[in-house]
């Protein structure tokens, strides 16, 4: 039942747990009860100071072993704070023998002025055993004084003095705490034994308290050993020394200091922080390393070559050091196994101290887990060990962390932001761009010939003229997809690049503004397009967007790759080669698609050529033409509402005279088309599908559409064949459908005398509302074989 307490006002005294001195005035009888009571508080209020300072090891009191086989420790002189606020000064090096000798006399002792009464000093059992040192306070009487006979039956002498001296205490560490904490009683092995000491200096710590602890806020972690140990033997008058494990056959198999001692800290304000904050943490962090560094120095020689921490510790510390040369050399990779880093750094041995002093304040890594998780990274310290800290995130800002500039090769750059801007997207040789910089100036900053890799973050690019790239080597160009526009309104191009050595365009949307017809400028090379490729021989575009504005007559295009005679002279053999793949073309009223000229390997797939405007059909959709062509391969794509779908066609140039330029192999195979006419379309003669000179020719699986009244007016071909063609010609499984005309198919001399001369078929076409399935020339139709074409209303 919970004790009422009774209130009480400002300024009233409270004398529970008050000091209490002696009040001696002139004539006041004083008795030997009083001088004790005056010793007492002099003692209580030095022990309320003590405990306020905190307790632990002010200096020395260090534990070494002396004799394993006799079973001696050496102890050094030093100071201590007890948690009963008591200080305990061992005054010299002390030689302590864990087996008591069999004529050792115990000293007699008194309870003295202190709070910490008769405590015993404990022995060792035989048997293996893990031992607790401690250092404990002892009150023992020391030589005689007269006594004053006042009454006849007082004695003649009693005790002088009694000496505050302290003693050693040897606590077994009872085996069901170990149990508690699934800690095996009898390691067998060197490795075995390293890992269990490990794992005991962990329930020293508290650990895995703490980082269970860190996952609920203000929660106090579990008691550690010590904590259950205060239970069963050691009181608060003890300052803990060392662990000791004691064996029959081997005596001190080790002493442990760190796991138990810690330097002087004083108790948290806040309890349920103590996970959190506290003086006490510095200590502990400070404890974990030292215990971790002394482990590791009593490690084998013999068992450093490749050593994993896995096999030796059960945990490590947030931070520590490994020698790099010496007799006792590691190597850190073999060390942290699957926690290594993938490199080391080096490190200035002036910054060690505040690294080491940020990283011990972060928890230790248990080594049980099988994860990778956390990680360590690994610094060279200059002339020194290795230091590898666990890795966390870094609080300061990228602005406040310095660089070097010079030695990153990054002249004015002081700071890591500053370094990211400026290399950023820079691996492999890439330059980064972003919307509001001058893209121009640093593509002008290359040296000519330089290989480049540009990359335009997503954003809207605004360009006053067309971005240019000129003369460099191979050019990889790309960006977010369509979240990367190039947009220039004042030209019909919104990207040019010129006489490099290849150039792959990828993954970026660009737009051009108005169109002008024989608008050449300082370019001299006629129609452009919103993405305009001059004299390269190499090209690859994949997944762009491209559009061209609307125009009066035909003066842009969306793609367009064009190669001129003076790129000829330049080629190191290769053929000119130019691919299309995957992109997106919006297109202006009486504007162009895709247009390649002068390339000799012609790709062109899986693309979609649309109407800016459906009622305001562009002019052309795609188009190869020049005067040079070896093979082209047109297949997969959709292009709809548009006058002129695919052409193929090459042409000398009126001053040129000579047989009709053919293109090698030329396939149209699979393309979607629908036609679209306007008014303006009237008077002039639209298709579907064109080629013109061909020595072989392909063109399977289309599907040509045309839709209206105005298809019929202008009399469309859905397939328009015309010009000079080689032995074989292929027609076959097309579908056309509201042309007036099919295939139109027109030869022109010489033509072969007979169809044993050449394989030209026209199989499986199928025409819908169509007044002819194939319309030629009469002698042209002998040399035909038309097999299974249909005409269906």
């Amino acid at each position: 039942m919970a004790t009422t307490l009774s209130p009480v006002s400002v300024g009233t005294p409270l004398s529970e747990q008050a000091i209490r001195n002696v009040n001696f005035f002139n004539g006041r009888l004083v008795t030997h009860r009083d001088m004790e009571r005056t010793l007492e508080a002099q003692h209580e209020a030095d022990a309320r100071l003590g405990q306020g300072l905190g307790a632990g090891v002010v200096q020395g009191l260090d534990v070494g072993v002396d004799n394993a086989l006799q079973r001696q420790l050496t102890i050094r002189a030093g100071l201590a704070v007890s948690r009963a606020g008591q200080t305990l000064c061992l005054g010299a090096d002390q030689v302590l023998a864990l087996v008591p000798s069999a004529d050792g006399a115990a000293p007699q002792t008194t309870g003295g002025f202190g709070r910490c009464g008769v405590l015993s000093g404990g022995s060792y059992v035989a048997g293996n055993g893990l031992y607790l040192l401690t250092l404990a306070p002892l009150t023992v009487d020391e030589g005689k004084a007269p006594v004053l006979a006042l009454e006849p039956g007082n004695a003649r002498c009693n005790t002088d003095a009694l000496v505050d001296a302290v003693q050693f205490r040897l606590l077994r560490v009872d085996q069901g705490l170990l149990a508690e904490r699934a800690l095996d009683a009898n390691p067998v092995g060197a490795a075995a034994v390293s890992k269990w000491r490990s794992q005991v200096a962990a329930a020293c710590f508290g650990d895995p308290g703490f980082e269970n602890a860190h996952r609920l806020v203000g929660i106090a972690p579990a008691p550690d050993l010590l904590a259950a140990m205060r239970l069963r033997g050691l009181s608060d008058c003890d300052v803990p020394l060392a662990l000791v494990y004691l064996t029959a056959s081997q005596g001190v198999a080790f002493v442990d200091r760190w796991s138990v001692r810690r330097r002087v800290a004083g108790q948290n304000a806040a309890p349920p922080w103590s996970a959190w904050v506290g003086p006490q943490l510095e200590a502990l962090g400070e404890a974990r390393l030292s215990q971790f560094q002394d482990q590791l120095l009593e490690v084998p020689a013999a068992s450093l070559a490749g050593l994993r921490a896995a096999d030796w510790f059960g945990w490590l510390p947030p931070a520590g050091f490994l020698e790099a040369s010496g007799a006792r050399q590691l190597d850190w990779s073999a060390f942290l196994g699957d926690r290594k880093p993938v490199r080391t750094a080096p490190l200035a041995p002036g910054d060690v101290r505040a690294l080491l002093a940020q990283a011990l304040r972060r928890d230790p890594v248990a080594l049980g887990s099988v994860a990778a998780t956390p990680r360590f990274r690994v610094y060279r310290i200059d002339g020194g060990p290795w230091l590898f800290v666990r890795e966390a995130p870094n609080a300061p800002h990228a602005e406040e962390v310095w660089l070097d500039g010079d030695r990153a090769r990054l002249p004015g750059v002081h700071d890591v932001q500053s370094a990211i801007d400026a290399l950023r997207g820079r691996l492999c040789g890439e330059l980064s761009v972003w919307p509001g910089i001058d893209v121009q100036a640093r593509i002008d900053a290359l040296p000519q010939g330089s290989d480049l890799r540009l990359c335009f973050e997503a954003g809207e690019y605004r360009l006053e003229r067309p971005l240019r790239l000129r003369r460099l080597g191979h050019v990889l160009v790309h960006g977010g997809g369509a979240g990367s526009l190039l947009r220039c309104e004042g030209a019909e191009t919104a990207l040019l690049i010129e006489r490099c050595d290849s150039v792959s365009v990828s993954d970026l949307a660009l737009r051009g503004g108005r169109a002008e017809s024989g608008r050449e400028e300082e370019l001299g090379s006629g129609l452009l397009g919103a993405l305009t490729v001059l004299d390269v021989p190499q090209v690859r575009i994949d997944r762009v967007q491209a559009r061209c504005s609307a125009g009066s007559v035909l003066g842009a295009g969306g793609i367009v790759v064009r190669q001129t005679k003076a790129a000829e002279e330049d080629k190191d053999g290769r053929p000119r080669h130019a691919s299309i793949t995957d992109c997106e073309v919006l297109v202006g009223e009486a504007q162009l698609g895709i247009l390649c000229v002068d390339c000799e390997l012609t790709d062109i797939r899986h693309n979609r050529v649309l109407a800016l405007t459906p009622k305001r059909p562009p002019e052309r959709g795609i188009v190869v033409a020049g005067s040079v062509a070896t093979g082209v391969s047109i297949e997969h794509n959709t292009v709809v509402a548009i006058a002129q779908g695919i052409a193929i066609g090459l042409s000398r140039r009126e001053s040129e005279k000579g047989e009709p330029l053919q293109v090698e192999r030329a396939v149209l195979s699979h393309n979607t088309v629908q036609v679209a006419l306007g008014e303006r379309d009237i008077k002039r003669n639209r298709f579907g599908l064109f080629v013109g000179n061909a020595q072989s020719l392909l063109v399977e699986g289309n599907r040509v559409r045309a839709d209206g009244k105005m298809a019929l007016e202008v009399g469309l071909e859905a397939i328009r064949l015309s010009g000079s063609y080689g032995k074989y010609l292929a027609v076959r499984s097309n579908h056309m459908g509201g042309a007036p005309v099919g295939i139109a198919f027109t030869p022109q001399a010489p033509l072969p005398r007979s169809h044993l001369e050449c394989l030209w078929l026209f199989d499986a076409n199928l025409a819908e509302n169509a007044k002819e399935v194939i319309q030629c020339t009469g002698a042209v139709s002998e040399l035909l074989r038309e097999q299974e074409n249909q005409a269906v209303p």
